[in-house]
């Protein structure tokens, strides 16, 4: 009897030996190029230390140095998750109207407002109705259903158009309680376009009495914004209203500031002239309004052209193809933008009647008729991208940006932010052009690889690092995983990828 428990003690610890080796030896991979042996160097806990190799799915990475962990500086809008990535659409849909001699259908449908949500927009600029008419409530109402956050007028207490006008905290917080109890992806009150520098004193009254009301109305309202788009870079007399042609563009960002105002948002459309080309002051211009935004502890974001020959501009800007509106998008992206806007979102009703009917087709994500243009599907094509990659945007501090060869566009600074040839655990970039946006994210490396032509769609831009690490690589709304010291992206022209080291 007791041989036989011998042998069968003997037995259950050879298949707990057999278990415990199997398991030792288990490089068994999750697709991402990661066995579970990583995981439990992430937390922070783990007795790794910088510089230790470790076995991920039988290939050696080096355990990388995490630096100092920096706050990122955010764009709140109320109804979108603090990690998800902004992107909006200017202008929303709109009822029925009579353009060029017809009447054309209302587009606040659910329809329309699905496909909104289905090219990954999470906000709309709603410029045309308002928070007290029935349409505006139908508006509000679809805008919950789908979960998309919506700026909307509240001229009764807040009117910045026109014979200005601005109500105190508790008028504000009266008009905006029952919206704000009823409807949780409100954003706020639209605002402005374009202001000039006279409405600079309403629009600093608007933001902090819309302050105030919030603290009156409480927790639900303390996400609330308004909305205000500045005009990009132009003559003093355009910036100041015809009253100062000496009215300087730093002058009118600097009383902007002074206004307080919850973010930075501009519009600059850089696809102008010939094909396949950007306007040289684009990355100038970038890095200007990312400087502001540093210096006045804010985020930006920028408008992204979806469309061109606006009939207020004709012929300066025209329709872009999609290589553009990815360069666009993604330009931004690398200098730091916290957000995004397409412009038009809808197609708007006055341009009905002035705008070539091919251009009402081409013009916006969502044409005249509730139609997706081909706009449509190249955003949504870029949002499922930054959708993937939002909690590294949202989460990432901006600290320099790779511009390495000739490219479509280049910088012209002596910044050195701008004229980075390498950014910490990055060596060196090799290949076609490209533009490297640097990022701190909670510490360690996130890079945004661009490739920096409109032609070329095999981009080949190759990434060399200081050893043999980790990292999580998105693209085209696809994460993977790679282990190497130096490896190669290709890209399509105008095309982001993230790369984060592990």
């Amino acid at each position: 009897m007791n041989n036989l428990i011998k042998k069968f003690t003997c037995a259950i610890l050879s298949v707990l030996c057999l278990i415990s080796f199997a398991a030792c030896n288990d490089n068994s991979s999750d697709g991402s190029g990661a066995g579970s042996a990583s995981e439990s160097i992430y937390d922070g806990s783990s007795a790794y230390k910088p510089g230790d190799v470790i076995n991920l799915s039988g290939k050696a990475a080096v355990v990388s140095a995490k630096g100092e962990t920096l706050s990122a500086k955010k764009i709140t809008i109320r109804g979108i998750d603090g990690n998800d990535y902004p992107i909006g659409g200017y202008i929303g849909p709109n009822a029925l109207y009579r353009g060029n001699g017809y009447m054309m259908p209302s587009l606040i449908t659910d329809e329309v407002f699905k496909k909104i949500s289905d090219c990954g927009l999470n906000y709309l600029i709603d410029t045309k109705n308002d928070i007290a008419g029935a349409t505006g409530e139908q508006v509000l109402s679809l805008a919950d259903k789908y979960k998309i956050s919506c700026y909307m007028r509240c001229n009764d207490v807040i009117l910045l158009d026109g014979g200005a006008s601005v109500s105190g905290a508790e008028e504000i917080a009266a008009a905006l309680y029952p919206v704000v109890r009823n409807h949780e992806f409100f954003a706020g009150p639209y605002g402005k376009d374009e202001p000039t520098s006279p409405l600079f004193p309403k629009i600093k009254e608007a933001y902090a009495s819309l302050k105030d009301a919030k603290t009156i109305i409480g927790e639900t309202a303390k996400d609330l914004t308004m909305y205000v788009n500045l005009f990009p870079r132009l003559p003093g007399e355009s910036l100041s209203g015809g009253t100062d042609r000496n009215y300087t563009y730093e002058k009118y960002l600097a009383d902007f500031f002074a206004c307080n105002p919850d973010y930075l948002e501009f519009d600059f459309y850089p696809m102008t002239g010939l094909a396949n080309t950007v306007s040289s002051g684009w990355f100038n211009y970038l890095a200007s309004m990312n400087n502001e935004a540093i210096s006045n502890n804010v985020a930006w974001q920028g408008f992204a052209q979806t469309g061109g020959n606006f009939p207020d501009v004709p012929n300066q800007h025209r329709i872009t193809n999609e290589n553009e509106l990815n360069y666009d998008v993604n330009s931004m992206v690398c200098f730091g933008a916290k957000g995004i806007t397409y412009f038009p979102g809808v197609f708007p009703p006055e341009w009905t009647g002035i705008t070539p009917e091919e251009n009402c087709n081409d013009n916006s994500l969502i044409n005249k008729y509730g139609s997706a243009t081909p706009m449509y599907y190249y955003a949504r094509k870029i949002n499922k991208n930054l959708k993937a990659m939002s909690e590294y945007l949202v989460n990432s501090v901006w600290e320099g940006v790779i511009v390495s060869g000739d490219g479509v566009c280049t910088y012209s600074s002596s910044d050195q932010r701008y004229k980075m040839q390498n950014y910490k655990l990055l060596k060196s970039v090799d290949g076609d052009p490209s533009v490297i946006g640097c990022f701190n994210y909670k510490g360690g490396v996130a890079l945004y690889v661009m490739n920096n032509t409109l032609t070329n769609h095999r981009g080949q831009i190759t990434l060399n690092f200081d050893n043999n690490y980790e990292y999580e690589v998105i693209q085209r709304g696809i994460t993977n995983g790679i282990i190497a010291e130096s490896f190669t992206l290709t890209l399509e022209a105008g095309e982001g990828a993230l790369v984060v080291v592990k």
